[in-house]
């Protein structure tokens, strides 16, 4: 799970559950939550308690400055991710995430179990409940307010290798875990693509007209994979829309959602066919139009 810190401009302070540290068990950095001593719960249900593994979202909206995680990933390496909404000043106004290692443990004088979460620099203790219908309940050792998590729908991910770490549920074909936006997906056990196909192109038979609305690919480059007697027939390149930045020009759309649209001279923003949203802020306001290969851009 690779670190990644969300970096936030002008976002105000907030107190964090990380930058408080007192007194625990020996041999980690002094963790957020007194509570008395715990030892390490080692892994196994031989006490019939089960361990939260996977991606868990708060299950109530989180208020501006809250201290409750809206995300927390645990995997099976010991590895996790969590993300907490700040209160700022600028849009937009994304969530902290922290990236570190975690471990059970267990108290010693009672039934609590414990969820240590280590960014490397400081150590925070949570006390955890799990149901047996995925339900997480949460709150830092020594304080009365618990928050719930539950499972979430789409598993959160740095890399690749944090979707095979949460024990999800994997087809039983060839294939393999990606990751996209954040999000686990599964190849869905697919035949890779030819080059051809990859580009965006298809191979269709060699014979004159079986390509007329696209541009037939280099046989070297855009392989089809070895079958004789096909090509690559690739889509065509869009016409030039602009030759200088000049020929740009930027245009909010508020019919789905907070939309910045690149334009050309001659075009314009489509009919909505919705009520539209309101937005915070103008989602051109911070972005410039730029031609970039003959197409306009909002960069």
């Amino acid at each position: 799970m690779k670190a990644r810190v969300i970096s936030l401009g002008f976002a105000a302070l907030i107190s964090l559950p990380f930058l408080g540290c007192s007194s625990a068990d020996s041999g980690d950095p002094s963790p957020t939550g007194g509570e008395g001593s715990d030892i390490a719960d080692l892994d196994g249900k031989a006490d019939g308690v089960s361990k939260p593994v996977g991606t868990y979202q708060l299950s109530k909206p989180s208020t501006m400055g809250s201290k409750d995680l809206t995300l927390l990933v645990l995997t099976t390496d010991k590895l996790f991710h969590s993300e907490q909404q700040v209160m700022c000043v600028t849009y937009p106004c994304d969530p902290i995430g922290t990236d570190g290692t975690f471990k059970f443990t267990k108290s010693t004088t009672s039934s609590k179990r414990y969820i240590k979460l280590d960014d490397g620099a400081t150590t925070v203790r949570y006390e955890y409940k799990l149901t047996s219908s995925g339900k997480l309940s949460l709150r830092v050792a020594g304080t009365s307010p618990w928050f719930e998590m539950v499972k979430a729908q789409t598993a959160w991910c740095g890399e690749p290798a944090d979707c095979g770490a949460q024990n999800l549920p994997q087809p039983k074909c060839p294939g393999h875990w990606q990751c996209e936006s954040n999000s686990c997906s599964y190849s869905e056990c697919s035949v890779p693509k030819n080059a051809c196909e990859a580009a965006g192109g298809s191979c269709v038979g060699l014979y004159p007209g079986n390509c007329a609305d696209g541009e037939i690919g280099s046989a070297t480059e855009y392989s089809c994979g070895g079958p004789v007697g096909v090509m690559c027939c690739l889509p065509k390149a869009p016409a030039p829309e602009c030759q200088t930045d000049a020929d740009c020009r930027l245009e909010a759309d508020y019919c789905h959602g907070c939309d910045c649209r690149a334009l050309s001279e001659n075009e314009s923003v489509p009919a909505c066919d919705g009520p539209g949203v309101k937005c915070f802020a103008d989602p051109c306001g911070f972005k410039t139009a730029a031609c970039v290969s003959g197409q306009c851009v909002a960069k």
